[in-house]
């Protein structure tokens, strides 16, 4: 065995007790279709995936504390429960011989998940699973009519505590001047 080949056997008992990052990542690039794989604040990881070849399937469901190199760094205090949930062909995958598994884990082509096929028809008697159809998109139109513009004035509105313009000054300087 190289550097690079995978020890499926192993694989094969981290599939019956818990999987480490390594594992995870394998499953990724072997069609693992990955509905879950997140690290929560507390070191908790979440992975939830599923495996479908040569006619077998395997679900995978785990809650665990994140495995890593430095173990003296685990919280303290209460830590949630850890779940760990692995089936398959729909019967727990720890009653499966690690041989099985193991020779199943190997004929695993590499590669990404194909994509998912379309989902089936909504059920018609159900008014929120309907099919939601875009919308055509709309062609410009005109502008509404400001409703609040037609109680403007027509003339401009004068102000009487603004001073006057310079051309009134003058004017009224004019008419005082003249004595009227």
């Amino acid at each position: 065995m190289s550097l690079l080949d995978w020890d499926y056997e192993d694989l094969a008992r981290q599939v019956q007790k818990g999987l480490d990052r390594l594992s995870v990542s394998f499953f990724r690039r072997h069609g693992a279709r990955v509905r879950r794989d997140e690290l929560d604040f507390h070191g908790y990881e979440h992975v939830e995936f599923e495996v479908a070849h040569a006619g077998h399937q395997l679900r995978v469901r785990q809650y665990t504390r994140a495995r890593g190199l430095d173990e003296s760094a685990a919280p303290s205090g209460p830590r949630p429960a850890e779940e760990f949930e692995s089936t398959f062909d729909g019967r727990p995958a720890a009653r499966v011989p690690v041989a099985e598994l193991a020779r199943w884990l190997a004929s695993l082509p590499a590669g990404e998940a194909p994509p998912e096929t379309s989902r089936s028809a909504p059920d018609a008697a159900n008014p929120f699973a309907a099919e939601v159809n875009p919308r055509a998109p709309r062609a410009p139109s005109a502008p509404a009519a400001n409703p609040f513009a037609a109680d403007r004035p027509t003339g401009p509105a004068t102000n009487p505590f603004a001073p006057p313009s310079a051309d009134e000054r003058r004017q009224r300087a004019l008419d005082w001047l003249s004595g009227e």
